[in-house]
């Protein structure tokens, strides 16, 4: 390089860097030029410790690419006109902090063996730093703008953290595909904008520790996909917003502790966690989520390490779980989920290891799907208000149920349970109303279904009246108009007298109110008169004296034979009460026989 004529201020710079000392020239207009900055760069000797200069006017391009520079340098509050070029560049420290750099900084493979430090800069073009190697950057409160990226880190390498936080704000992409980050990342409070494109893009990234976006405001996409977080991923009370496309899309991220989109996360447009695998916690309580007319939220084939949390949240659109593991509890407490019309939470084919909370006042309109899921332990519906439930073959171990809160034309069939709270004691009646409303169309598994828990609790008089409503449906659910009308008939006289063969001794009431009605028509003075032959064998006319009550308890019961029948005669009409009653008399001892038999047991 020819021999430059130094200015009294570089000249002063030049001399600071024998000692380190920092060159303050907040008060000066004099500039600096990038060419003498470079040359005592390149020139700077063992004695040189360092270049450090704090608000200069630095004019021309700062041109170090593909040098070795030994000292630190700090810029410091400095004003550049040109662009800062520093690709495959290889400095101690670096710190631009304060600076504005209207064309950018360029740094592809830069490589920094300690500190980057771009904290509270302002670039109006790209911040490219693709490959970039340090062992900790400093981001926070940086200002950064381009009409594309606004940084690019793709496939950048930071051994310690990444500090982009403190209202850092971002206009235009920010590109950090494949980085990898020993520590971890801070992005709380951000500010990013990229309307309509992706804006935060963490693609095949790698984070040793915790990504924080706490309170972040991200207008555009962000994106994980793929990503790898040793710590937890924190989006507390993060905005983000994308209409009509994807707020935040994670598929295939893997976390190995908690997913936090808690305490105020908001976002329009889906939030999808396709595929990911959480070692901990999924944590979307309070969050308020918008994406109406598609998902609000989707998780389906995620593989969660401990439990998923959807308490409190308001959504405008779906949430979808379709084939989830949840190796925990799934709780959708007090959550509002409007998605009318169509599938609003969809939980078919997950498997839930513990227990499956849809309660305290949840309103969820549109349909809960958990067709063919599995629950290790308790579902339960209390206090929410649902539109429809499809639970068509879902498997769990206690049915929590309120039947208030099931709406009816849900689809149980096929639903499996092993226990009912309280050992399943009491409310069965209410129990066989549900089923009549969940089951329109008579099908019978859900009934012997809920025969075999009762059975299984030992409680087999609950049992029993299952099993009599069962025969009673099933009766009323012929096609054929006549033959519906018949058996209706023929089953309602079943029912009521023996249950159907289950509750033989239903005819005992029966049997004595036609006792007690032959009793009083037999007492009817004149109603019988002694027979004929009966009188002629008695001497001087001294009949016997007519007992009704006998007389009733011999003609209602045919299995009792005391004769009174052959020693009284009725007299006119009452021959037609005593043929009625007798009639009935057999008619009921044939049916309470035939249900001792168990002839009318269809099981």
């Amino acid at each position: 390089m020819p021999e430059i004529e130094l200015t009294e201020t570089e000249r002063r710079i030049a001399m600071a860097m024998n000692t380190g000392r920092l060159v303050d020239l907040r008060e000066t207009d004099d500039p600096v030029r990038a060419a003498v900055l470079q040359k005592l760069l390149d020139e700077a000797g063992d004695v040189a410790v360092a270049l450090r200069v704090r608000g200069a006017r630095i004019v021309g391009h700062l041109n170090l690419g593909g040098r070795h520079i030994r000292i630190p340098v700090d810029l410091r509050e400095c004003h550049f006109t040109g662009k800062i070029l520093l690709a495959k560049s290889r400095l101690p420290e670096l710190s631009l902090r304060g600076s504005h750099c209207p064309l950018g900084l360029s740094g592809r493979g830069l490589h920094i063996d300690g500190a980057l430090n771009l904290a509270d800069t302002r670039m109006d073009d790209t911040l490219y730093l693709k490959r970039l190697c340090a062992e900790i950057v400093f981001l926070d409160g940086a200002h950064l703008r381009s009409t594309n990226f606004a940084l690019q880190l793709r496939g950048a390498e930071v051994k310690q953290e990444l500090y982009c936080g403190r209202r850092f704000t971002a206009h235009g992409k920010v590109f950090m595909y494949g980085i990898k980050i020993g520590g971890q990342l801070d992005m709380n409070d951000a500010v990013l904008h990229n309307s309509g494109e992706n804006c935060l893009v963490l693609n095949n990234s790698e984070v040793r520790q915790d990504v924080q976006l706490r309170n972040a405001r991200i207008a555009g996409t962000t994106r994980f996909t793929k990503a790898k977080i040793g710590g937890n991923l924190e989006l507390t009370s993060m905005a983000a917003s994308a209409p009509g496309d994807s707020a935040v899309v994670a598929d295939m991220i893997e976390v190995e502790q908690n997913v936090l989109l808690n305490k105020g996360f908001s976002a329009i447009g889906e939030v999808d966690f396709f595929l990911a695998r959480v070692g901990g916690r999924l944590e979307v309580d309070g969050a308020w989520l918008s994406n109406p007319g598609g998902d609000a939220f989707s998780a389906s084939r995620a593989t969660i390490g401990q439990s998923l949390l959807l308490n409190d949240l308001a959504t405008q659109g779906a949430i979808r779980l379709y084939g989830s593991k949840i190796t925990g509890q799934l709780s959708v407490n007090g959550s509002t989920i409007i998605s009318p019309d169509r599938i609003a939470l969809d939980m078919g084919q997950c498997e839930i290891v513990q227990s499956l909370w849809i309660c305290r006042g949840s309103r969820i309109e549109g349909t809960v799907d958990l067709t063919n899921a599995r629950i290790g332990n308790r579902f339960s519906l209390r206090e929410s208000t649902v539109a429809c439930v499809i639970a068509t073959d879902l498997s769990m171990d206690i049915l929590d149920d309120d039947p208030e809160c099931w709406p009816a034309g849900s689809h149980i069939g096929g639903m499996t349970y092993r226990n009912l709270p309280e050992d399943g004691r009491g409310y069965v009646h209410n129990r066989t109303d549900w089923l009549k409303r969940m089951v329109p169309q008579y099908t019978p598994q859900p009934y012997t279904q809920l025969i075999s828990v009762y059975r299984s609790l030992g409680n087999n008089a609950a049992a029993r009246v299952v099993v009599i409503e069962q025969e009673a449906t099933h009766r009323r659910s012929h096609w054929n108009w006549a033959y519906r009308t018949v058996s209706r008939a023929w089953g309602g006289i079943l029912r009521w007298t023996i249950g159907y063969g289950y509750a033989p001794w239903r005819v005992v009431p029966w049997m004595t109110g036609l006792f007690l009605a032959a009793w009083a028509v037999f007492s009817v003075k004149g109603a019988f008169s002694s027979a004929e032959v009966f009188s002629q064998s008695r001497k001087g006319g001294n009949h016997e004296e007519f007992h009704a009550a006998l007389h009733a308890l011999d003609t209602v019961l045919p299995v009792i034979a005391l004769e009174n029948d052959k020693q009284w005669i009725a007299n006119g009409a009452f021959a037609w009460w005593e043929a009625g009653f007798a009639s009935f008399g057999w008619f009921l001892s044939l049916l309470a026989a035939a249900g001792v038999a168990g002839v009318f047991k269809r099981q």
